[in-house]
C-alpha cells in the first residue's frame, strides 16, 4: 500500500546516528528514572480520594464561572455538573482529616464570586483506583507486554523483533511518564488512557516499520543491514509523520 507522502523522500542515515541518539535517549531516560524514583508521580484524586463539596447556586453559573473561583483560591478541583440544574459536585485531593479545612477554603472562594449558594453536601471520597487494583493493573500491563513479545515473535519467526518492539513501547511510555513526574503534572484516569493510547500507537509505528523490513529484506536480500533499515525507516518516515500529527 503506497501511504500519501507528507514529505519529500529523505534519504537520513538513520543507523549511522544511531549511537547519538542511543546516548541522548539513554539520558533523558535515566533522568526520567531519577525523577520516578526521587519526585514520584503527582497521582490526582482518582489514586488519592479527596473532599466532595456539593453546592447549589440560586442564580445560573457555569462550569468555567467556578472553576475560575476556585484556582484563585489556589484550588484544583474535579468539576462535576447536574444537568438541568445550578448544582455542582466539587472534588479535590487531599486525606480525610482535611476535609473541613478543604471544604471551607471551597465556600470562601466560592462566596467571592458574589452569588448566592447553598451547600448541599459535604463527604470524602475514597480513590477510585486501591492499591489492589493498582497492583492488578500492573500485573496485567506485564503480562500483556509478554504476550506481545511472543505474538511479533511468532509473526516475523525472531524472538529478537518482539523483545526490541517491547522496549520501543516501554521507551515512549516511560519517558511521557518521567516528563509527569518531573513537571509534577496531574496523573488521573484520563492521563492513564492517555499513557495506553501512546502505548498503541506506538507499537503500531513500529509493527508497521517491521514490516517493511521485512518486505525490503525479500526484495533485496544483498542489501546490508544499515541499508536495510535506513531504507525502510525512511519509506515510512512520513507515514510516521501523518500518523503523529493526526493524534496530536
Amino acid at each position: 500500500m503506497k501511504y500519501f507522502e507528507i514529505l519529500p523522500k529523505t534519504n537520513i542515515d538513520f543507523v549511522g546516528s544511531r549511537k547519538m541518539f542511543f546516548w541522548i535517549s539513554g539520558l533523558i531516560m535515566l533522568a526520567c528514572l531519577c525523577s520516578v524514583i526521587f519526585k514520584g508521580l503527582n497521582y490526582g484524586i482518582d489514586f488519592t480520594g479527596g473532599t466532595m463539596v456539593q453546592v447549589q447556586f440560586k442564580d445560573n453559573m457555569n462550569i468555567d464561572q467556578v472553576r475560575t473561583a476556585l484556582t484563585q483560591q489556589g484550588l484544583k478541583a474535579d468539576i462535576q455538573t447536574f444537568v438541568g440544574t445550578n448544582s455542582f459536585a466539587l472534588k479535590v485531593k487531599g486525606s480525610q482529616e482535611n476535609v473541613n479545612e478543604v471544604s471551607a477554603s471551597i465556600q470562601e472562594g466560592l462566596g467571592k464570586t458574589g452569588v448566592e449558594f447553598t451547600i448541599e453536601q459535604i463527604d470524602f471520597v475514597g480513590p477510585t483506583i486501591g492499591s489492589h487494583l493498582a497492583k492488578s493493573a500492573i500485573k496485567a500491563f506485564v503480562i500483556a507486554m509478554f504476550a506481545m513479545v511472543v505474538y511479533i515473535a511468532f509473526r516475523f519467526q525472531n524472538i529478537i523483533w518482539g523483545a526490541m518492539a517491547v522496549a520501543a513501547l516501554f521507551h515512549d511510555v516511560f519517558l511521557t511518564i518521567g516528563l509527569f513526574s518531573f513537571f509534577q503534572l496531574e496523573v488521573d484516569l484520563v492521563i492513564v488512557a492517555a499513557f495506553m493510547t501512546i502505548a498503541g500507537f506506538s507499537i503500531n509505528d513500529t509493527i508497521v516499520i517491521f514490516d517493511r523490513v521485512r518486505e525490503n529484506a525479500k526484495l533485496h536480500p544483498k542489501w546490508d543491514i544499515r541499508e536495510l533499515l535506513n531504507v525502510s525507516v525512511n519509506e515510512t518516515l512520513s507515514r510516521t509523520v501523518i500518523t503523529s500529527i493526526t493524534v496530536i
